[in-house]
Formats: C-alpha cells, sequence, structure tokens
C-alpha cells in the first residue's frame, strides 16, 4: 500500500548546525551567561517606530555544564497572552 507521503527523516547535519547558531546568537545576547550571578536581558521590538514589546531573556539556573533560561514578551498585547518558555543551553555540547 502507498500512501504517497514520504517517511519524516531528520537532517543531523542541519538540526547542529541550526543548534550551534542558535548557541552563538544567545552568547552574543549574553555574553555573561554563564558567570555565577543570575543576569537578565531585556530587548525591545519594535516596527519602526511603534513598539511591539519587550523581549525578556532571564537566567534562572547555572550549572558547570548547562544554563536554563526563561525567554517571554513583556508589554505585548492586551488581547493575546504573553508567550513565554524556558530553554535549556548545553555548554558542553555548544
Amino acid at each position: 500500500m502507498v500512501t504517497g507521503r514520504e517517511r519524516y527523516r531528520v537532517d543531523l547535519c542541519e538540526l547542529q548546525a541550526s543548534c550551534e547558531a542558535n548557541y552563538q546568537r544567545l552568547m552574543k545576547l549574553l555574553p555573561d551567561m554563564r558567570a555565577g550571578s543570575p543576569r537578565a536581558r531585556r530587548v525591545a521590538l519594535s516596527q519602526g517606530e511603534h513598539l511591539l514589546g519587550v523581549l525578556a531573556v532571564d537566567v534562572l539556573e547555572n550549572c558547570p555544564y548547562t544554563t536554563s533560561l526563561r525567554v517571554r514578551q513583556e508589554n505585548g498585547l492586551p488581547w493575546l497572552p504573553a508567550p513565554q518558555l524556558e530553554v535549556r543551553v548545553y555548554h558542553d555540547a555548544r
């Protein structure tokens, strides 16, 4: 039986390249992320002169090989719940 859909295959090289690029972007945003004390960063999101909100990145936990971050949007739209997520950064894998 032929379904017409190809099975999903993970491209490990592309995935690793994407992870490495994201790690480098985070390190530019939070260069002292691996420091002992918790840090935070706020970035204004705008479109032209119109402020869309503020992206907040907070360091929740620092360990020798990992860092946990909370990424959320502040001052967003009143009718739309603000997105929030937790990210674990693996420094040993980069």
